[in-house]
């Protein structure tokens, strides 16, 4: 990888080849994960020289380097299971209702927003006959980002 200083000093050509010698180095480790992961199952985490140069010991010697790794990676897992569940179940209050609903309305929902508690969100809506009415646009602009905002509005 070249600095942008560097990228931007190069001629086309340059750039070209730079691209291409990436493309090569790219595949290499795209196919130096796959071998690793029919041999030795699925890894987290980012593919790092570190994190290459074990997945290529593993493939050599036929012993999984990243064992370590991935019971670490199973803890953190989890324990985020146990946090988002515990989160989910618990109910949401007028604040957090608002907040939801804002942003639906405001088209602000972002990458991730499936994790948030739709189905608490819509019990409370439906217990609360004085929550901000959502539009059709609005329930269909909430699909687009979550399917759990979707099917949990479905019977709206």
């Amino acid at each position: 990888m070249v600095s942008m200083k560097k990228y931007l000093s190069m001629t086309t050509a340059e750039r070209r080849a730079e691209g291409a010698k990436q493309a090569v180095k790219t595949r290499a480790r795209t196919k130096l994960s796959n071998d690793y992961c029919v041999r030795f199952g699925d890894v987290s985490g980012v593919l790092d020289e570190e994190r290459l140069r074990l997945m290529r010991l593993s493939l050599e010697t036929g012993i999984d380097q990243l064992v370590a790794a991935k019971k670490e990676e199973a803890k953190r897992i989890a324990a985020y299971d146990r946090k988002q569940a515990k989160f989910l179940k618990t109910p949401i209050t007028a604040k957090t209702e608002q907040e939801y609903t804002g942003l639906i309305k405001q088209r602000r929902l972002y990458e991730g927003a499936c994790d948030l508690a739709w189905e608490q969100y819509f019990k409370f809506r439906d217990k609360h006959s004085d929550c901000e009415p959502l539009s059709r646009d609005d329930l269909t602009y909430a699909g687009l980002w979550t399917a759990c905002a979707f099917k949990a509005a479905k019977g709206l």
